[in-house]
């Protein structure tokens, strides 16, 4: 039965080639959207993730950034550094708010630091200051390209104009970009002196986050303190919720045009060698072994279109990187497992109307002309 599922799927090589074709693209393209969603989720994190902080301060009630406020007082950043464990705190002003370069504006998270800030910083310089002195702002280099804009070069901030003085890597995405400006700038820009948005905690050496973490809880009420890598996760799950409903109907829609044509070029194959399935009955061989060949033969053509969809899946993401630097793509193991399995749904699935057809052949249609 194996040689007959291999001999019915070689003798249509061009019919094959198109199913494994459409069931590849379909595929390739939730494999892509996903890539892209999760590329731009972590991208949305990469600031609390590179912020060096061991421990993240902010208003009791929030947990994340991604589309939140925090207002502390900035006095508060004297009752934690006198907590034993703790080495540095850098505070940060924080608002989600237009950078306008020229005619064009620019969705950022606009980030004021102290001068001289051990954390929250820029951490990956282009060229320039990491820095940013008053009137001045630290931008992405890839919004920086955008726009035509070089050092020393002016943008505008809620109707303030600032000079760029460097130019930092990793801070743009399709979603937001970040900028840096200096603390005083921040508080003059949003009208809130002696405040803070969040703490960003420096432990000792030796000392856990978790350790540092809930020394603070103890020393320090009305606040709510999380580790860094619980603060990005919860930032990390805020951003994923909103694209989370465009990822599933894409995943529906690929699903069902794996269905359809592995279904339909399993039905027509099915259909052109009735007469050969008639033989096979009347020889002997039962209804169960035709069944598991036509499965068989949709579960083959759907690791290969699994197999061909990540090959281009991988193959593509250089050329994005290379030409569309400002689109990530990041396809991880979980997305990949679920592929296989919707590889695995597909194949059953597309089995059942050829098996049907099998299951109402009869051996006596040999003797039919």
């Amino acid at each position: 039965m194996i040689q007959l599922t291999i001999k019915n799927l070689l003798q249509e090589r061009t019919r094959l080639a198109i199913s494994l074709g459409g069931v590849a693209l379909a595929l390739f393209l939730v494999l892509l959207l996903e890539g892209i969603f999760e590329g731009t989720s972590e991208q949305l994190v990469a600031y609390p993730e590179e912020s060096k902080a061991d421990v993240w301060v902010m208003q009791s009630g929030v947990s994340n950034m991604h589309m939140a406020t925090s207002v502390l007082p900035a006095r508060l950043k004297g009752a934690i550094d006198d907590v034993p464990d703790v080495e540095s705190v850098s505070p940060i002003i924080y608002a989600n708010v237009p950078v306008r370069t020229g005619a064009k504006r620019w969705p950022s998270y606009v980030v004021g630091v102290q001068p001289g800030s051990e954390q929250g910083g820029p951490w990956d310089m282009k060229e320039g200051s990491p820095g940013p002195k008053a009137g001045e702002a630290v931008i992405s280099d890839l919004m920086a390209s955008k726009s035509g804009l070089v050092l020393g070069d002016e943008l505008e901030i809620l109707g303030r104009k600032l000079r760029i003085a460097g130019l930092s890597r990793g801070t743009f995405s399709m979603a937001n970009t970040i900028t840096f400006v200096s603390y005083e700038d921040m508080e003059a820009l949003l009208g809130v002196p002696g405040t803070a948005s969040y703490l960003l905690v420096k432990g000792r050496p030796g000392i856990s986050a978790n350790v540092l973490a809930e020394s603070i809880r103890r020393s320090v009420s009305g606040v709510n303190v999380m580790t860094r890598e619980e603060f990005v996760a919860s930032d990390l799950s805020m951003s994923r919720q909103m694209g989370a409903e465009v990822i599933q109907v894409m995943s529906l829609i690929g699903f069902v045009v794996g269905v359809l044509v592995i279904g339909l070029t399993m039905y027509t194959a099915t259909v052109r060698r009735s007469r050969e399935y008639g033989i096979a009955k009347a020889l002997g061989v039962r209804d169960r072994q035709l069944l598991a060949a036509v499965g068989f033969q949709s579960v083959i053509v759907a690791l290969l279109g699994l197999g061909l969809a990540i090959a281009v899946a991988y193959l593509f993401r250089p050329l994005v990187n290379a030409f569309v630097p400002e689109v990530p793509l990041v396809y991880p193991a979980a997305s990949l497992v679920k592929l296989g399995l919707s590889a695995l749904g597909i194949a059953f699935l597309a089995s059942l109307l050829p098996a049907y057809r099998i299951s109402r052949v009869e051996p006596a249609v040999v003797f039919k002309e």
